[in-house]
């Protein structure tokens, strides 16, 4: 009798470690290979040209950018800009008002007025970081850029002084907008901005009939999440790619 009771609590302590392991493997929002971290919704390795490996299938689509070796020299593993007329987006999509978004980049030079990285429309709506002097005129400075309302915000600008890769990150939550590089934190500015339009613009302002806009350098690991990662949270993704 007592075997019989001893086989019954192993067995269901077992069915009910076995219940645990499958909650916890079907968490939403998942962490995918993409990230340390949950919450992605947007992840272009660019390893496979524009194929979006968060899984919701927003396809990137390419126009004029080349594939490039990426900071470990991996060969077709990242995108060359050439400063002219290249730049990747994606239409149609809508990642909340919640929201960062991340970055590997390699300027080709120091003296540039581009946008990297852009949800919607900067002449219009929108937010994201651009590379100028921190006034909308060329220059070396990592900037928080609002469209619509702002050109860039003041004191939301931190240089790069060199053309090796750089990790970039802006998180966005409500009305505050944080930049980190390369892990750090280097700012938190306050500031407004227009609803985006649904549309992710790397490395222009999409606009082809602009001669302006147009980063020179790569561009890889673009990832957007639909919550404002932690601290801790965009160091363990720096430090994982």
């Amino acid at each position: 009798m007592k075997n019989t009771i001893y086989l019954s609590i192993f067995l269901c302590a077992w069915l009910f470690l076995c219940a645990c392991s499958l909650i916890k493997d079907h968490q939403f929002p998942p962490v995918t290979t993409c990230s340390p971290v949950s919450g992605v919704v947007g992840c272009y390795s660019f390893s496979e040209g524009g194929k979006d490996g968060s899984g919701n299938n927003n396809t990137a689509q390419i126009i004029e950018a080349k594939p490039a070796s990426d900071r470990f020299n991996n060969p077709n593993s990242a995108y060359q800009f050439n400063g002219i007329n290249t730049v990747i987006y994606v239409d149609n999509i809508d990642y909340g008002s919640t929201i960062t978004m991340a970055c590997w980049v390699k300027a080709d030079n120091l003296n540039q007025d581009a946008v990297i990285m852009y949800y919607g429309d900067p002449k219009h709506n929108g937010f994201g970081l651009e590379m100028s002097n921190g006034l909308c005129n060329k220059g070396n400075k990592v900037s928080i850029l609002l469209g619509g309302v702002n050109c860039d915000l003041a004191n939301s600008s931190e240089y790069i002084t060199d053309t090796n890769w750089h990790h970039l990150v802006l998180v966005k939550k409500d009305k505050s907008f944080s930049l980190f590089v390369d892990g750090a934190q280097k700012l938190t500015v306050s500031g407004t901005n227009n609803e985006p339009t649904k549309r992710l613009n790397i490395g222009a302002h999409l606009f082809l009939a602009e001669n302006n806009g147009y980063f020179s350098g790569k561009i890889d690991e673009v990832q957007l999440y639909n919550r404002a990662l932690t601290v801790d949270e965009v160091l363990q993704v720096f430090l994982a790619h």
